[in-house]
């Protein structure tokens, strides 16, 4: 008789799902109306934005289908349109829209009939999917789950309970509120990652990269921790070092980028 193989741990990313449009251009004269350029459209692409940008991290980087379930708002995703000639940004065009809420009782079901899920990944981008976050952390904290958040608020009572905050430093500069005994993990671009914790800071220094462009570095950064974390015996300080080498190969590509396992160096 074939032994059952044990099922792998999940995650569970939860939030505002977005589209990133690119439109590949070239700009040969100036309209008559205004000084701006022209922009021919040559190609398009979209890819998956916001909590659709981490859950898709974290398929690349554990590398199955099976590690990871996505919850977002219901409603239109919001959309970002970026306009790009020789490589570069020309022109970016945003349609927000607001879905509704991820609810207690759906956020529950959605715990309990996925059991393998060891961690939650809370991509908050300001769309609505998570207006009820608190008492999503709580739910987590209730069946001990690890629950990182990306942050949209300024003010981080909320999320107060979170096992850790992923933020940047302009982020953290403009919070209003902080736990004293919250774990903040702040990214800092080419200067790398730091661990704040209890009165103490921790610098995680980055590889040297090209940096091409940071187009959803933070979403790369928050899957990674999440894939890491997973693992029982796995801490921050460990699941830091691995986001951060990740976050060193998605700003070495252009726009928004899926970085897998076997890009990230000593993996």
């Amino acid at each position: 008789m074939d032994e059952l193989q044990p099922q792998r741990p999940a995650i569970l990313v939860a939030g505002d799902h977005m589209i990133d449009a690119y439109y590949r251009c070239e700009a040969s004269r100036l309209t008559p109306e205004a000084p701006l350029p022209v922009l021919k459209v040559l190609s398009s692409y979209t890819m998956p934005g916001g909590a659709g940008n981490v859950a898709n991290n974290v398929h690349h980087l554990l590398g199955g289908v099976d590690t990871f379930v996505t919850l977002y708002g219901e409603g239109s995703s919001s959309i970002k349109r970026r306009y790009l000639v020789d490589h570069h940004l020309a022109a970016r065009v945003d349609n927000d829209y607001i879905a509704k809420p991820i609810t207690p009782k759906v956020f529950t079901d959605t715990l309990e009939s996925n059991p393998t899920i060891r961690v939650v990944l809370f991509s908050d981008y300001g769309k609505g999917a998570l207006e009820e976050i608190e008492e999503l952390i709580n739910i987590c904290i209730d069946k001990n789950i690890r629950c990182i958040v990306d942050p949209y608020a300024t003010h981080w009572f909320e999320y107060r309970h979170a096992t850790a905050i992923k933020c940047n430093d302009r982020e953290y500069n403009a919070s209003t509120w902080i736990g004293p005994h919250q774990a903040i993990i702040k990214t800092k671009g080419d200067a790398g990652i730091e661990l704040i914790r209890n009165g103490e800071v921790t610098h995680y220094p980055t590889r040297p990269a090209q940096v091409v462009d940071v187009t959803g570095a933070g979403d790369t950064v928050l899957a990674a921790l999440g894939g890491r974390l997973t693992l029982i015996n796995n801490t921050i300080e460990e699941a830091i070092t691995f986001a951060n080498r990740a976050a060193g190969v998605a700003v070495s590509k252009l726009g928004t980028y899926a970085v897998r396992k076997d890009e990230v160096p000593d993996a």
